[in-house]
């Protein structure tokens, strides 16, 4: 809900969502939702016109590569909404997928050879 009210650039609602869910986050160990909670922070200050020092610009970097190995869709949704206004240069991912060659497609190839 925080994230979307950034997104919708809501200030009121933002206001009213922060202080309870930044207590809740903080109060957790959850290196992840840290590191995401910065940058709604940060993505919230920079819609509100307020410069985004190049320091804070390295950590959001840095809070962005704890992000990518956890959560690739958090990572994408995050540059996709907010990389633009913080000034960062990054692109999303796109996820790899692999070329499955286990027997179970052996198999559906020999069912399909012998039609």
């Amino acid at each position: 809900m925080l994230r979307l009210s950034v997104i919708a650039n809501d200030r009121m609602l933002y206001d009213r969502l922060h202080y309870r869910i930044s207590r809740l986050i903080l109060a957790s160990d959850n290196e992840l939702r840290h590191a995401h909670l910065f940058w709604i922070e940060k993505a919230h200050k920079a819609l509100k016109g307020k410069a985004i020092s190049v320091h804070e610009q390295e950590e959001l970097l840095n809070k962005l590569m704890q992000i990518k190995p956890t959560s690739l869709g958090l990572y994408n949704q995050l540059l996709e909404s907010f990389a633009k206004p913080l000034g960062i240069k990054s692109s999303p991912m796109v996820e790899k997928y692999s070329d499955y060659q286990g027997d179970l497609l052996n198999y559906i190839h020999q069912c399909k050879q012998s039609d």
